[in-house]
């Protein structure tokens, strides 16, 4: 009896499950579906960019390094 009531149990939470999955998919996707009735959610783009400059001055190393192989270690190892 307890088994068959675990299994039903479990049956609706993956149905729950798969339905608001499906409503996320709709609304990543098409901006609709029954999550999207709040018009503060914002829509997610799919595509987010990756060009990152590594010619950006901001990456350049200028100086001599401040900190110690034997340390870098021990903070790698804690």
């Amino acid at each position: 009896m307890v088994v068959g009531v675990v299994k039903r149990l479990v049956l609706v939470c993956c149905v729950l499950l798969l339905w608001y999955w499906w409503q996320c998919f709709l609304l990543m996707a098409f901006g609709g579906g029954l999550l999207a009735h709040k018009p503060s959610l914002p829509r997610i783009s799919v595509v987010a960019p990756l060009s990152v400059h590594m010619n950006d001055a901001s990456y350049t190393v200028k100086g001599a390094p401040t900190i110690t192989p034997d340390f870098s270690d021990r903070v790698l190892s804690a």
